[in-house]
């Protein structure tokens, strides 16, 4: 048999490892047996730890000769196992929707940590894959104890724990928690059981199990998951909002543990009647400075408390003066009473200023009584019935509710049969009033109108990225809806470091870089002296074997193939892939983005609308206004969140869009401040490779 703990092979009848002396135990007869292979590579071990949702063993990978820790996806409520069998199975086929949700959470916690490998002090996630019916997560063998265990220890022996310590420990969880929260994550369940103490002095926050992505739609619709003493009120309704602070009330209730020795009482119990005793009283030789940033921590009201993990470890490990709940209620109060007085003023100018700007709008921008020919394609895959439910649902039932007045009949056409029926219609002067012209060349354009009236608006507002530069320049005739920019993304399955920033393009010049739309501009940065043609041969036969990109590539050491030699030539590189922002929200955590930071950083428009130049005023007005309504909350979204077809114009959904992608480094790609200063937009008409690549040149002399 193979032992649990040394993962070597011996004699099942001496009862006890010749090795390491382990003795033979029986283990509950879900639990994996000893020796079971997992994903080709992966020898269980002995049961480190188990409860009501997940089994985590010790285990061993053979590939990479390291010792690592396997939590299993096993909720009991919904699954078991036969003896002597790996597959897990429902106990009742009713529960499979409950059971695949429960999966599903349990891999998103895998990605979700997996994302923030770059804090030492947060267990690292290896992988994570699906077999036996269930899932599993590979992280880093940690050795060492829990804080719990450690304060049990000190509970037993009637001993208080140092304070020095207790400030190290907790320093060290507001660091973890700063890089969770920062990567959209709240972990909502802080407590000492789950703040590992490592062998080497690393501390470390484990079990992300409860974790939930921090935004409020999620935030609605959770399931409790929570520790009375450690758990703050917001986290005992279901409808509660939790962020930043849930965690931080749960830390702060660690620290007031190890300080006083007491745990707290549950949050309900001192909603009812508050009974928390300063920890200064009842350990005198902690400071009332570090006593009230403890209660400000622990404070009922989220507010009170400190808005950042930052913000909590500054106020712990410096001398800056922390007012007592006390005082920052009262401060609150005065602040509030000021701040409102200066609302009133500002409301007051607002309403006033918005009036007069209304005002010289409709003068301007003034929609009458008419009626428009809309045509879009259908998209490839998609029925007409169903994107004429999805398109009137999204794209025109805001502008169809506040303008009544105007009347909008639509063409729905096969893609394939889109661009002859829009040139056929412009060349007989009977085009759509408004239409989809992203697939035009620059002398279809003849027929299409001067975006006058768009114009007016789009230069004077500051709701959209771009469009106040480039309206009256290469795009009168024809305004864009979402815009794509280049990504570039490194497999670091070797281990090999972070992330890099990328200050030139140049630097790629020697690693895999495939991209995998048209945006081929930036092919030249993988070889500026390669051909077209032989970079065009080079990106079809890689993709025709490893596509999709973004997917991973299982390979073993002894594989001798032509795409293995290619996507490992050797271990200690980092090897790098190049697509747009259209499939960002579909790389896997298994890749990690790197920040672009290049002089010469090019962009594309998409998804462009036009008005025929043959309509009549008032078809122009209605036409253009329905146009700009595209740059609307809800179209913006069905486009670049829903269909994920670009990133959107609109300032508002690309906030939002952030926060779905939930990623912090993806969200670095399109932090517009920092990384798109340089962004430059390709000419959109008859972008050949040939021609990108010598826009490209020309750019960078």
């Amino acid at each position: 048999m193979i032992c649990g703990n040394c993962f070597k092979e011996f004699d099942e009848e001496l009862g006890v490892c010749p090795y390491c002396g382990q003795i033979v135990k029986e283990t509950e007869s879900y639990f994996l047996k000893p020796g079971t292979i997992l994903d080709s590579h992966y020898i269980i071990g002995n049961v480190i730890g188990h409860g009501g949702f997940g089994i985590t063993y010790k285990a061993y990978d053979k590939t990479l000769d390291l010792v690592v820790a396997i939590k299993e996806n096993f909720p009991q409520d919904f699954v078991a196992r036969e003896p002597d069998s790996s597959q897990v199975y429902l106990y009742n086929t009713h529960v499979i929707n409950e059971y695949q949700h429960v999966t599903q959470n349990f891999l998103n916690e895998a990605r979700s940590v997996a994302m923030l490998k770059e804090s030492k002090n947060i267990v690292r996630v290896l992988n994570y894959f699906e077999e036996n019916n269930t899932a599993y997560m590979v992280m880093e063998y940690l050795k060492g104890v829990t804080l719990n265990q450690v304060l049990k220890t000190y509970s037993d022996e009637h001993k208080l724990f140092p304070i020095d310590t207790a400030l190290q420990i907790a320093s060290a969880i507001c660091d973890a928690l700063s890089v969770v929260h920062a990567g959209g994550i709240i972990h909502r369940d802080v407590k000492p059981g789950n703040i590992f103490l490592c062998e080497d002095e690393t501390i470390k926050l484990i079990d992300f199990g409860a974790s939930r992505i921090s935004n409020e739609d999620e935030a609605l619709n959770r399931t409790k998951v929570l520790t009375l003493a450690y758990a703050p009120p917001e986290q005992h309704s279901q409808r509660s909002k939790q962020a930043a602070y849930t965690d931080i009330y749960a830390l702060g209730a660690v620290l007031y543990q190890m300080l006083t020795g007491r745990k707290l009482s549950s949050a309900l119990d001192r909603l009812e009647h508050e009974d928390t005793v300063d920890p200064h009283t009842i350990r005198g030789e902690i400071s009332e400075r570090l006593s009230n940033v403890v209660m400000r921590a622990i404070a009922l009201k989220p507010e009170l408390r400190f808005k950042s993990a930052e913000e909590f470890k500054q106020a712990l490990m410096t001398d800056k003066q922390v007012r007592s709940v006390e005082a920052e209620i009262h401060m609150r109060a005065l602040k509030r009473m000021v701040i409102s007085i200066v609302v009133v003023c500002l409301l007051v100018l607002s309403i006033y200023g918005g009036f007069v700007f209304y005002k010289n709008q409709a003068k301007v921008f003034t929609v009458y009584k008419t009626s428009i020919n809309v045509a879009v394609p259908i998209p490839s895959g998609e029925t007409k019935k169903d994107y004429q439910k999805e398109f009137e649902r999204y794209m025109l039932k805001d502008f169809k509710k506040e303008y009544k007045q105007v009347k909008v009949h639509m063409s729905y056409v096969a893609k394939k049969d889109y661009h002859d029926y829009l040139v056929k219609a412009l060349a007989s002067k009977n085009a759509p009033d408004l239409f989809d012209s992203s697939c035009l060349s620059k002398k279809d354009m003849d027929q299409c109108g001067e975006l006058s009236y768009t114009e007016s608006v789009t230069k004077k507002s500051y709701s959209y990225y771009f469009l106040s530069k480039v309206m009256g320049d290469s795009y009168t005739k024809r305004m864009p809806t979402l815009f794509t920019m280049p990504v570039i993304y490194e497999n670091f399955e070797s281990d090999v470091g972070n992330a890099s920033t990328i200050s030139s393009l140049k630097q790629l010049k020697n690693q895999y870089l495939i991209d995998r739309s048209d945006l081929a501009t930036y092919e030249l940065a993988f070889n500026s002296d390669a051909k077209v043609t032989d970079l065009n041969q080079y990106k079809n036969t890689f993709i025709k074997t490893v596509s999709p990109l973004y997917q991973k590539y299982s390979y073993t050491k002894d594989e001798d193939t032509n795409i293995s030699k290619q996507f490992k030539n050797d271990e200690s590189d980092l090897h790098y892939y190049l697509t747009d922002s259209d499939h960002i929200d579909s790389i896997s955590a298994q890749y990690h983005f790197c920040r672009i930071n290049s002089d010469h950083l090019y962009g594309k428009f998409t998804h462009f609308y036009s008005i025929s130049k043959n309509s009549s005023d008032n078809q122009k007005r209605a036409s253009s206004r329905l146009m700009l309504s595209f740059l609307g909350a809800t179209p913006q979204n069905y486009l670049s969140v829903i269909k994920s077809e670009g990133l959107p114009l609109n300032k508002d959904v690309m906030d939002h869009k952030k926060q779905y992608l939930l990623r912090s480094s993806t969200c670095e790609f399109i932090n517009l401040k920092r990384n798109t200063e340089n962004l430059n937009f390709l000419h959109d008409f008859d972008d050949s490779l040939d021609q990108a690549n010598k826009n490209y040149k020309m750019a960078l002399k």
